[in-house]
């Protein structure tokens, strides 16, 4: 049997980035509210989900110039 939490780092990601469906939402529920350390660690995926984003606008790229 197939544990329904084996793939939740991609899940988050999809959920992270407002790209989850109502289906992978309720999984996410039910996973932080699972165990204390699941609501934790959801918190530092969230942290560096946003920490990346920041980082999109460091370098810019030309990407007309580049080709």
């Amino acid at each position: 049997m197939e544990n329904k939490f084996e793939h939740i780092e991609d899940v988050i990601a999809k959920y992270l980035a407002g790209e989850a469906t109502a289906e992978e939402e309720a999984l996410i529920t039910d996973w932080r509210t699972e165990r204390p350390e699941n609501e934790n660690e959801f918190k530092q995926y969230g942290t560096l989900f946003e920490a990346g984003d920041s980082l999109r606008y460091v370098i810019p790229v030309g990407t007309e110039a580049a080709w």
